[in-house]
Formats: structure tokens, C-alpha cells, sequence
């Protein structure tokens, strides 16, 4: 089992951090083009992180994802928190069907790993608010498996025909939305990482928040947060145990700062565009670990 979560986080962090680097779904904005050299992939070959180990089906969940924030001088308790708590109520479109992923209390990713059929398709349904960023992945040896991700409404928000193993977006409502892993080919076995981030809000004039949450065992928990060009990103993560670093990236330009391999529990550094910033707190140990992540900008 535990050769199969260190394999799929390296898939998984190789083909994240691949997509978010090269181009971006026409919702996000235009494709980004870096200057020469370019490295083939964010982490080093030889490097290897852990992944989320595969969250328990849970009935109905829909999410928001706005925190309450603190000053950082605040310690809250770890089970004070919830991430991603539910918005209200919206109608079930009797259309959309899958089986229910939930990421749990205080969790950002949900994972699915099945397979599915030549020409067939293995769906999901996912709760999720209005504004929120949703991510979704498919790891998978089979190059002819691609995303087809359908709102509460229906309508289409990426197509098996876009021929994509990878997409982020922001969310037009609240409700279910359908993320189906579908076979233009073959038959094959595949990861499904559904990501949806915590955004980071702070109280007004505050230049600091503190935020708690919960990371599974070789787990990642993911953080949203905007910033201004020209400001100075700080963050720090406690860990129970000590064995959770940080990964920090651009979600627009893709561009990584700091990586988990390094081992940094606390990295700052200048912002240079004004963007969304991805911060992932990623835990290399064997157990569930209770966080306190700070976050400065100014």
C-alpha cells in the first residue's frame, strides 16, 4: 500500500505541476509561455513525496472555501476549524449521478483510484460552493483516459473531447458537480485527485492570519491565498508531529518557490505578480497530523 501512495504522489506531482506550468483552461486566463532554460518538471527526478491516502466515500458534502482568519498571534485548537464548510442548500439535478466523494473535515483532497472500460467512463460527484477553485487530476499509465467535469446545472465545463488529464477552474455555483474519468480508447486503471483549496482571508487591516487544519497520513492539505506583486509571502506550518513541509506555487503562472523536498516548515519571499497563490502543506510521516499554518503578507 505504501509503494502505491508514494507512486501516485509522484504522478501526481509531476503532471500538476506540468499543467499549471504550461497552459491554463480558457476560464483562468491566457496560455503562459516561460523563458528558456525550463526545467522538464518542477521536482527533481529522484525525489519522491507522499499522497493523500484514499479518503473514506462519505454521504452528501458541499463546500465553501472561505476560513475564518485570526492575527497570528493566535493559537486556535486544531478541532476548532472546519475547511471547506457547507453553503447552503441547492437543489440535486437528477442528472448528474457518480459515486460521493467526500474530502472530510478539515481535509482539501479527495481521491478515487478504479478503473474503467474502453470507450466507457467512471463518473463522481463532488460538493462544492460558487467561486470556489477546483482541481482535478488523472494519474493514470493509459494516455488515452481524459476529464469531463459537469456543473450542478448541467452544462459543460470541460470535455473528454479537450482531450485533458488535467483542469482548474473556478466554480460557477453552488451544488454537485460531475467529474468523470472517461476512456476515448482503452481500457485502463486510473488515479482521480479532486483538490478543492481553503482560501485564506484576512480580517480587515490585518496583515496576518492563522489558520488550522488536518493532514492525513502522507497526506497534503492545500491553502488559496491572493497576494499583491511586490508584497513579502510569508508562511510557517507546526505539525504534531514535525513531518509536514511546505510546497508553495503560482496558480496562474504555475512557477514553484519552494518545494517539500527541501524541507522547509517556514519559507518568505517577494511576491512577483499579483496572482493566486497555491500553498500545500504536504506530511511525509505515517500519521494523521493536527496543523497551525501562519501567513503573513505585507
Amino acid at each position: 500500500m505504501h509503494s502505491k501512495t508514494i507512486s501516485r504522489l509522484i504522478g501526481w506531482t509531476f503532471i500538476l505541476l506540468m499543467a499549471v506550468s504550461c497552459t491554463l483552461n480558457s476560464n483562468l486566463g491566457p496560455t503562459f509561455v516561460f523563458p528558456s532554460p525550463m526545467p522538464v518538471t518542477p521536482f527533481p527526478p529522484t525525489a519522491s513525496e507522499p499522497t493523500a491516502s484514499l479518503p473514506t466515500v462519505q454521504p452528501t458534502a458541499a463546500f465553501t472555501d472561505t476560513l475564518s482568519a485570526t492575527d497570528a498571534t493566535a493559537v486556535l485548537p486544531p478541532a476548532a476549524t472546519e475547511i471547506n464548510p457547507p453553503p447552503a442548500a441547492t437543489a440535486v439535478n437528477p442528472q448528474l449521478t457518480g459515486t460521493r466523494l467526500s474530502m472530510g473535515k478539515g481535509r482539501t483532497v479527495v481521491y478515487a483510484d478504479s478503473s474503467v472500460a474502453a470507450g466507457g467512463s467512471a463518473s463522481y460527484l463532488v460538493g462544492a460552493g460558487a467561486g470556489q477553485v477546483l482541481m482535478a487530476m488523472i494519474n493514470s499509465a493509459n494516455q488515452t483516459l481524459y476529464l469531463q467535469i459537469l456543473a450542478p446545472d448541467g452544462s459543460l465545463l470541460v470535455s473528454a473531447s479537450a482531450q485533458k488529464n488535467y483542469w482548474q477552474g473556478t466554480l460557477p455555483s453552488n451544488g454537485d458537480y460531475q467529474v468523470s474519468v472517461v476512456s476515448s480508447a482503452s481500457a485502463g486503471d486510473f488515479d482521480l485527485g479532486v483538490t478543492i483549496p481553503a482560501r485564506v482571508v484576512f480580517d480587515p487591516g490585518a496583515v496576518s492570519a492563522t489558520m488550522n487544519a488536518t493532514v492525513g497520513a502522507n497526506g497534503i492539505t492545500t491553502f488559496l491565498m491572493r497576494a499583491l506583486q511586490g508584497q513579502t509571502l510569508t508562511v510557517n506550518v507546526t505539525s504534531t508531529v514535525g513531518d509536514v513541509f511546505l510546497t508553495i506555487y503560482g496558480l496562474q503562472d504555475g512557477q514553484p518557490y519552494v518545494r517539500s523536498v527541501t524541507g522547509q516548515t517556514s519559507y518568505s519571499f517577494k511576491l512577483p505578480a499579483t496572482q493566486d497563490y497555491v500553498i500545500q502543506c504536504v506530511n511525509t510521516g505515517n500519521k494523521s497530523e493536527d496543523l497551525i499554518v501562519v501567513f503573513k503578507a505585507q
